[in-house]
């Protein structure tokens, strides 16, 4: 048989903190653990948990980023583009590899490092070649 229970989301202990974060999302979790030590299991032993999406409070506005009148730039170095807005922002792509080298914004490094696939799997006892 199955128990539907339906509360209001106003009188659950996580309103506050729900209305209160700015998280895109927000999960809750609910457990049920015993109540008394059973022949089975000591008090406290869970026997079930489960996670719900609380619905968007708030409309999701995405960030655009306004477009200025500055111009873009573009240098070539060797092996390395460099593409960006002067004193707002920087790209420096590798020629060779065609990963990211480098990100700045407002003169911050964002990414100091290269960004490169790595694609491998887990071996299994296919590969040992079968029994000896």
């Amino acid at each position: 048989m199955a128990m539907g229970v339906n509360l209001g989301l106003e009188s659950g202990p996580w309103f506050f903190a729900w209305t209160s974060s700015s998280a895109a999302e927000i999960y809750l979790t609910i457990t049920a653990s015993l109540l008394h030590s059973t022949r089975w299991a000591n008090c406290g032993h869970l026997i079930s948990s489960t996670q719900v999406l609380l619905p968007n409070r708030l409309k999701i506005v995405p960030h655009i980023i306004r477009s200025t009148d500055a111009t873009l730039l573009c240098e070539v170095l060797d092996d390395i583009i460099n593409v960006g807005q002067k004193n707002w922002w920087e790209l420096k792509f590798n020629k060779q590899t065609g990963g990211i080298e480098g990100w700045k914004v407002n003169g911050v490094s964002i990414m100091k490092k290269g960004i490169y696939p790595c694609f491998c799997r887990a071996p299994t006892d296919n590969d040992k070649g079968g029994p000896h």
